[in-house]
């Protein structure tokens, strides 16, 4: 990893962390994750995972939405992060991070090695969402999850 990379990831993180706890969703969704893309895709999930278990939703929200694009190739860093957006979406209490991980989910269930975890947490998800009375809020904000009820 080049030290522009290793500046990119200590330069974006902070600028990302700021703007969802701010609500500044057209920033962190058009600008700030797109340039995800451009970094190491294992460090920067690797960061990104850290704060998994934020308190703040928002910054939840965020660490799946940036997960959601990256193309994770180290094993041990790809389990650990099916691991906790399969958390994410199974027991988060707050509707928007528990739908973001599932849509992490829905774009990775088809994984060799994890793919069938992720439909069993996805079918629990479902049933949460139901239970919860969730559904409308995901169909209307989270557009993977549009065709998922």
């Amino acid at each position: 990893m080049s030290s522009n990379e290793h500046q990119s990831i200590d330069t974006l993180l902070p600028a990302l962390f700021d703007a969802a706890t701010n609500e500044d969703w057209d920033n962190v969704d058009y600008k700030l994750i797109p340039q995800l893309k451009n970094l190491d895709q294992n460090l920067a999930a690797r960061a990104l995972l850290k704060r998994a278990s934020d308190d703040n939703p928002n910054i939840r929200d965020l660490v799946a939405t940036g997960l959601e694009v990256l193309s994770i190739t180290d094993q041990a860093t790809k389990e650990a992060v099916i691991v906790a957006m399969v958390h994410m979406a199974t027991t988060d209490n707050e509707v928007i991070p528990a739908g973001r991980g599932a849509a992490f989910l829905i774009t990775n269930q088809q994984d060799e090695i994890y793919g069938a975890q992720m439909v069993e947490a996805l079918e629990r998800f479902k049933q949460r969402a139901r239970l919860n009375g969730w559904v409308d809020e995901f169909t209307d904000n989270i557009p993977k999850l549009q065709n998922t009820f």
